[in-house]
């Protein structure tokens, strides 16, 4: 069969929907071995049960040291705390929750940033991308099943003020159960959607 003949039949997914959106990752290793000297969890919801918007857990450990939870929808940052946060390796219950601008530089296929702005600081999260995207889907979590598209990338950086934060990307070994071998600590999911599968 040609390849242009090729085709898979449509299913319908009897789940139920519960987020879909981006996730964008950058954790940086300082030189002296701290992990992390930088770390972005950005989720960037396009449809949640509370709507859309952007939340951002950041952590700063270098001598510019900064913890914070940026929102701009502060009911769509309830439940990105509710349902991803507090799944997040690096946690910090005493950060503050604080109003953001959020806004993207750069080329996706090159250099992607995300801009956020609070009313003290102005934080800027690069990946610079080289390899192709690991498209899959399955159950990364029980009861779900994903859809997505992970960006790794070898090099990123972190900017607090102007000031770039000292380290590099890291390998991390909590893909492994799904995905072959350990991975960057700098990673981007695009087109991601979470589905609550049916009893």
């Amino acid at each position: 069969m040609a390849e242009s003949e090729q085709t898979k039949p449509v299913q319908i997914n009897p789940g139920r929907l519960l987020w879909s959106g981006e996730h964008w990752i950058n954790g940086l290793q300082s030189p002296e071995g701290e992990i992390p000297s930088a770390w972005v969890s950005l989720y960037h919801t396009r449809y949640s049960p509370a709507g859309e918007g952007n939340t951002a857990q950041i952590v700063i450990r270098a001598d510019r040291q900064l913890s914070l939870i940026c929102v701009d929808v502060p009911e769509v940052g309830r439940f990105t705390q509710d349902n991803f946060l507090i799944r997040s390796t690096f946690q910090d219950p005493k950060a503050p929750i604080v109003q953001a601008r959020f806004f993207r530089e750069g080329d996706i296929r090159r250099d992607p940033a995300w801009v956020i702005e609070t009313h003290e600081h102005r934080i800027v999260a690069r990946w610079w991308v080289t390899e192709p995207p690991v498209i899959a889907q399955g159950t990364f979590r029980p009861g779900t099943e994903h859809f997505t598209a992970l960006f790794f990338t070898e090099r990123a950086s972190v900017e607090v003020d102007g000031q770039p934060i000292p380290g590099n990307p890291f390998l991390r070994d909590i893909w492994e159960p799904y995905l072959p071998g350990a991975r960057s600590s700098c990673v981007f999911a695009l087109a991601e959607t979470l589905i609550e599968l049916p009893p």
